[in-house]
């Protein structure tokens, strides 16, 4: 489940994934994780969302996943793991990359265009065109319980 298991509910959808593994299949969920501490644009970035769009909320990212995913009794044994990568991004792309976020394209509403505004103009600031967009990808991994659902 990858930047997708926080959008479902919990207990169906893990019943479902251990349902259609084989005996002994693992389960997977993660996310790539903007690092804004490592990047003075994507930090700029995130102080003009919490300006702009105080509302917008991205909590998931700091639920507890590993326990998450044995709390159903559907998985055991969770392992997780993390590794920072880097995206080069030109203006455009990071653009859509905000652009596609929905969370912030419903918390922001008619901010939103002000808010694309505001990134466009950090690029402008710095005379670059693209930026290397620093990440953390962040995986639980656990092992589908015995016996299976029906």
């Amino acid at each position: 489940a990858a930047q997708s298991f926080h959008w479902i509910d919990t207990g169906r959808g893990l019943a479902e994934a251990r349902r259609v593994l084989a005996p002994g299949g693992h389960f997977t969920a993660l996310w790539n994780h903007r690092d804004h501490h490592r990047s003075e644009i994507l930090g700029e970035t995130m102080e003009a969302l919490r300006r702009m769009v105080p509302e917008y909320e991205h909590g998931y990212r700091a639920r507890p996943w590993g326990e998450i995913i044995c709390s159903t009794g559907e998985f055991r044994d969770v392992v997780s793991h993390q590794l920072p990568h880097m995206v080069p991004m030109t203006r455009a792309r990071y653009l859509d990359l905000w652009r596609s976020n929905n969370r912030i394209c419903t918390a922001a509403g008619d901010r939103m265009q002000a808010f694309l505004d505001e990134v466009g103009r950090l690029f402008d600031r710095r005379g670059v065109s693209t930026v290397d967009v620093p990440y953390v990808c962040r995986a639980w991994t656990a092992v589908a319980s015995h016996g299976r659902s029906s």
